[in-house]
């Protein structure tokens, strides 16, 4: 039995050596289901605790609801640039899962016919968050380069991507970007050309970044920490299961299912239950009423 460190600094016991463990070979595009499962399930677990955590936002309680702030513009711009990997779909060649399937969708429909065990409650969390994500809002923007003040509708998970891209990408990474918002401008009858657009993109990002996001970050938040919990709640029979703890009380190990049975998904399911044998950052919260409005 080879050792690998833990998250909480123990050593502990692992099947097999660490160059074996993180071998990807081609047959992974063969990979069962319930592998598929543990690793979607593991990055998710993973950005939703980059994104929520006292590193990176205060939160203060009141009788009205949590207040959410971020420690500085970066932690927002990163919370915004992982909000845009969680809405983003799968690079699922290499797992074999349908290049159409985004994490969500992947989360919804494996908490209904999970290999580890069926939850309604996750399932319900992650439907109201998209539900609430492909709600169309309207917003008053005033656009310079046309000379142009109007109403735009827009889905909130649209203007989530375009404000989460932008914080990350220069005007020579922004083709995809400018192509969102040519559609956004376009659906509400803005006529705007790709070369206006690379003037708009700024105006369209600054108003939609300060009319919408500081509501927006708060109500994500508040979905994404009970989400979190949940899959928590979700895996934790199976962690319980799976624990063995070393006669010294130190050492620990699990004991792998039987269908995770190519390195990667042995690998994730480990790092997996070592993120189930704690808590999740941050209680579960609800923010103010005040921003569940302004949404």
């Amino acid at each position: 039995m080879a050792e690998k460190t833990s998250f909480s600094g123990l050593r502990i016991s692992h099947p097999g050596s660490y160059q074996e463990n993180h071998i990807i070979t081609c047959s992974m595009q063969n990979m069962y289901t319930p592998s598929q499962e543990t690793i979607v399930l593991l990055s998710v677990s993973q950005m939703i605790d980059d994104m929520i955590n006292h590193h990176n936002m205060s939160y203060s309680h009141s009788e009205h609801g949590t207040h959410v702030v971020f420690k500085n513009a970066y932690r927002e711009k990163y919370f915004l640039i992982m909000m845009v990997d969680l809405l983003s779909c799968i690079d699922g060649g290499a797992f074999g899962i349908s290049k159409n399937t985004s994490h969500l969708n992947f989360l919804y429909e494996t908490a209904l016919k999970s290999f580890f065990s069926k939850s309604q409650k996750l399932a319900s969390q992650v439907q109201a968050f998209r539900d609430w994500l492909t709600e169309t809002v309207n917003v008053p923007v005033w656009l310079a380069c046309l000379e142009t003040e109007a109403d735009i509708e827009v889905q909130r998970s649209d203007a989530i991507k375009l404000c989460g891209n932008s914080s990350k990408h220069s005007l020579t990474r922004c083709a995809g970007i400018i192509a969102s918002a040519v559609k956004i401008l376009n659906e509400n009858q803005i006529q705007c050309s790709v070369e206006s657009s690379l003037f708009i993109l700024p105006e369209l990002y600054e108003q939609l970044n300060a009319r919408l996001m500081p509501a927006y970050c708060q109500v994500i938040s508040e979905y994404l920490i009970t989400i979190r919990w949940e899959i928590h709640k979700h895996l934790y029979p199976t962690y319980e299961a799976s624990y063995k703890s070393g006669e010294d009380g130190i050492q620990y190990s699990y004991t792998v299912p039987k269908e995770l049975d190519s390195p990667l998904s042995k690998e994730a399911f480990w790092d997996l239950m070592n993120i189930i044998r704690q808590s999740p950052h941050v209680e579960p919260f609800t923010v103010s009423a005040w921003c569940h409005k302004n949404c």
